[in-house]
């Protein structure tokens, strides 16, 4: 079980997905302007600009395997 704890400015949210083998590119949350997907062992958050014309890559971070 993946859990990603991650704040930006006041923005606070916690992600729960399954990590099993074979789920790499796997879209495991979304929202209007960010989603989030695991990659391999690392997990990319990005943020879609309100335009919708570019995505910026806020964060990656290590996926926990509790």
């Amino acid at each position: 079980m993946v859990k990603e704890y991650w704040e930006r400015e006041n923005y606070k949210e916690e992600v729960c997905a399954d990590n099993e083998e074979g789920s790499s590119g796997e879209l495991v949350h979304e929202t209007k302007h960010r989603c989030q997907e695991v990659v391999g062992e690392t997990i990319l958050i990005r943020e879609t600009l309100d335009s919708g014309e570019t995505d910026k890559r806020l964060k990656v971070k290590e996926v926990e395997n509790k």
